[in-house]
């Protein structure tokens, strides 16, 4: 999203005849935010998960992870169900 941005404030501004060196430095500028803003969104999610309560997608793919134990042990139990059903 970053390039994106820097290539989109670079061509309005060399669309509107800014100077080629202010209008490096304002790319520049907004590619800057772009990576900061990610950053920053990354690194508030969890706080806000925890103060609302609320589930993110972010959340579920890490509760959704299968080397948590207690999924370890729902996927044997649920393989030894299987075979016996079978």
């Amino acid at each position: 999203m970053g390039i994106i941005n820097f290539l989109l404030v670079y061509s309005i501004n060399i669309l509107n005849n800014t100077i080629y060196t202010q209008a490096l430095y304002s790319s520049f500028l907004v590619l800057l935010n772009s990576i900061v803003s990610a950053i920053f969104a990354i690194g508030v999610l969890p706080v806000f998960e925890q103060i609302f309560d609320t589930l993110t997608p972010i959340k579920l793919l890490e509760l959704s992870n299968p080397n948590q134990i207690l999924l370890k042990n729902y996927y044997l139990k649920l393989q030894v169900h299987t075979t016996i059903v079978f």
